[in-house]
């Protein structure tokens, strides 16, 4: 028995976009290997597979695929909470990560029940399959937990990103909006009762913004885990600042100033601790990573200031020291330097796509 009807329909249209979002997401993450495309491509994989079989379940009457979609959507709320996590801290949280397997667990639980998805007819007198009893409440409560995690931190991320990026970042706010909070007052207005399928469609279209946010600006992945102020290059030596990149310039002293004050602490804490050079200084609200080429005769520092260390960071602040004392000479450094040469910004561009400026 072939079950066609518009509610069919919707479901089917649905894995439209969510294929789309899915391959969006795959294309990214082999172009830039940023860890949040890995999270929202697995995301939206479980959607649009959950979503399939639910299609298939309910164009077929057959309760068993329609359950088996139910139970595939179920790890939705673990890849939506390693996303949100991704974007806006160094590790998992462990208390969301403790909610999140409670619920998922009682959903797999209550699943395993009998009689949990049964036949239904609609208010448009469409029959189709529908959860009931403690599974139906069950995936309520990871639904809502998925939409609190989804529309919060992406709250988060619009207001604390720059003017340059508050329109994309209004955009993926709004895929946050619709595949969240209007998806779940359509379930919980009984929309769905009239138009099954109806929540799964806003949650795709949802799912499609907020890939589409992620892809024309990857640098909305990183305005949350750190907010980077400036970089520079300092002489060992004289401890006189050669080069400096600003991406933030509130509350930032003199280069001339500040050069010579890490120059000073290092110098003292090197002579006197005799225990190596200093890679790391961290204030109340402000972190220094600092990396000197391992060429001794290479007599340049790299300072990164930063409110938070990351581990990206440190990454790329290595591969800028490597790119630079690799293809630039210890004689022509200097000369760069106090030209302020453009091709040092080229340098750190490319070590430091990611980071978002706020001048």
């Amino acid at each position: 028995m072939v079950n066609l009807t518009f509610s069919t329909l919707i479901m089917f249209i649905s894995t439209i976009p969510e294929f789309i979002a899915l391959i969006m997401c795959l294309i990214n993450f082999r172009r830039k290997r940023y860890l949040h495309y890995l999270y929202m491509f697995a995301t939206w994989f479980f959607l649009w597979l959950g979503n399939l079989f639910l299609a298939i379940g309910y164009l077929t009457l057959n309760l068993i695929v329609y359950k088996i979609g139910l139970f595939v959507t179920i790890p939705l709320t673990f890849f939506i909470m390693l996303l949100v996590d991704s974007i806006s801290r160094e590790s998992i949280d462990p208390f969301k990560l403790s909610v999140v397997m409670i619920v998922s667990t009682l959903a797999f639980a209550f699943g395993l029940e009998k009689d949990v998805v049964r036949l239904n007819v609609s208010k448009l007198c469409e029959t189709g399959p529908s959860v009931v009893g403690k599974f139906n409440y069950a995936l309520a409560a990871s639904f809502l937990i998925s939409s609190i995690l989804w529309f919060y931190y992406f709250l988060i991320l619009y207001l604390k990103s720059p003017k340059s990026l508050k329109r994309i970042a209004l955009i993926n706010l709004l895929g946050a909006i619709i595949g969240g909070h209007l998806a779940g007052l359509a379930y919980a207005t009984g929309l769905v009762w009239y138009l099954p399928g109806t929540d799964y469609f806003l949650i795709a279209i949802g799912a499609l913004l907020t890939t589409y946010s992620f892809s024309k600006e990857p640098r909305l992945g990183y305005i949350l885990p750190f907010k980077v102020s400036r970089l520079l290059l300092i002489d060992v030596e004289s401890g006189l600042p050669l080069f400096s990149h600003t991406w933030d310039n509130s509350r930032l002293v003199d280069s001339y100033l500040f050069s010579g004050a890490i120059h000073g602490i290092t110098q003292i804490l090197k002579e006197s601790l005799h225990k190596g050079i200093v890679k790391e200084i961290v204030l109340e609200e402000a972190s220094l990573i600092i990396k000197v080429p391992e060429q001794k005769d290479y007599p340049i520092a790299f300072v990164l200031i930063t409110n938070k260390t990351s581990a990206i960071l440190s990454q790329s602040l290595e591969l800028l020291e490597e790119n630079i004392t690799r293809t630039i000479p210890k004689e022509k450094i200097e000369e760069m330097t106090i030209n302020q040469s453009s091709n040092l910004g080229n340098y750190i561009n490319s070590a430091f796509p990611y980071v978002v400026s706020y001048t």
